[in-house]
């Protein structure tokens, strides 16, 4: 009935003493594709990459909250298979912290995960394992529903295993795995039944 519309993804490289000012509680700048430019002025052996998405539901923050931070919800549009080996409670929220294991480029990879914030507004994690990932999905409501905008920056691990993890993530970023995920959690949270999220 709805179509959620995902758009906009680049992989972003962070520019040595660039100012990152937020303005009215977002980024400074105009559009995602404004704000997605590749620019690199130093010279280094590796540079921390960010990939960002956007989409639009016709969902409230709070439905789409939902579909960020249930175990049962996430199965549903995450790019990759993951078991639950440990959590907090029974859902992501702030100050919680848990384990998650799965398979990437043939290799079984463990991530602790840490979720420094979630609400209607933003849900804020780290996971860390052969790699780090800093993952930030940013919820606005607006006149038709609400937008959802995300964001995944790769820190580089360590040896053989850390080398292979780190390509293997950043082919699948490249490759639209966030843009496909963000559609897909607005389509999800559409699909649910209002009463059910009551």
């Amino acid at each position: 009935m709805y179509a959620a519309n995902a758009y906009n993804i680049r992989k972003r490289w962070p520019v040595p003493g660039a100012d990152h000012r937020r303005l009215n509680g977002r980024p400074a700048g105009g559009t995602v594709r404004d704000r997605s430019q590749v620019v690199a002025h130093e010279c280094h052996s590796w540079h921390m990459p960010e990939w960002t998405a956007t989409a639009r539901a016709n969902a409230t923050p709070c439905e789409l909250l939902r579909v960020l931070t249930f175990p049962d919800e996430i199965r549903r549009w995450s790019p990759v298979d993951f078991d639950i080996d440990d959590l907090d409670g029974t859902r992501l929220a702030a100050g919680t912290r848990g384990r998650v294991t799965g398979k990437l480029a043939g290799v079984r990879v463990g991530f602790d995960v840490a979720i420094h914030a979630a609400d209607e507004a933003i849900l804020e994690l780290s996971a860390d394992g052969p790699v780090g990932l800093d993952v930030r999905y940013e919820l606005t409501k607006d006149e038709s529903g609400a937008e959802l905008s995300a964001s995944v920056s790769l820190r580089r691990g360590g040896g053989l295993t850390g080398r292979v993890v780190a390509n293997a993530m950043a082919a699948l970023l490249s490759a639209g795995a966030l843009e496909g995920a963000a559609a897909r959690i607005a389509r999800v949270a559409e699909s649910r039944p209002r009463a059910a999220l009551a």
